[in-house]
């Protein structure tokens, strides 16, 4: 079975125009293998980067997770009072009962019939 195509526009082939070639080098930004690293004013390690000089609060030498101080939170006093206030009344509904005396658990029972055992 053929198949005629009766509009000229299917019939034409695709016109391809010719694109401008791109320049690798305008498109990459420039890399600087001494980038500075300050921070609090101090430089504190030299790497590289596609800027110069970076601007840091925190580092891995001023951070209590790298210095072993893994318990040290930074939190704002207020975030603590606006925290409790928003929860003060969770405590009752999330006290877990504490268990006096023996715990004994039940017996679990042996089935007769197990995997691919005889039924019965």
């Amino acid at each position: 079975m053929a198949l005629s195509l009766t509009n000229t526009f299917l019939q034409t082939k695709p016109i391809s125009l010719p694109l401008p070639p791109i320049k690798k080098k305008e498109i990459h930004p420039e890399f600087y293998q001494d980038a500075k690293v300050y921070c609090n004013g101090e430089l504190v390690l030299t790497t590289g980067g596609t800027k110069q000089e970076y601007v840091v609060d925190v580092w891995s030498g001023n951070h209590p997770f790298y210095l072993g101080n893994r318990s040290g939170v930074l939190v704002d006093a207020d975030q603590v009072e606006k925290f409790r206030k928003k929860y003060e009344g969770l405590s009752q509904i999330m006290e877990i009962p504490v268990l006096k005396g023996e715990v004994i658990l039940p017996s679990r029972k042996k089935s007769s019939a197990g995997k691919g055992g005889k039924k019965k």
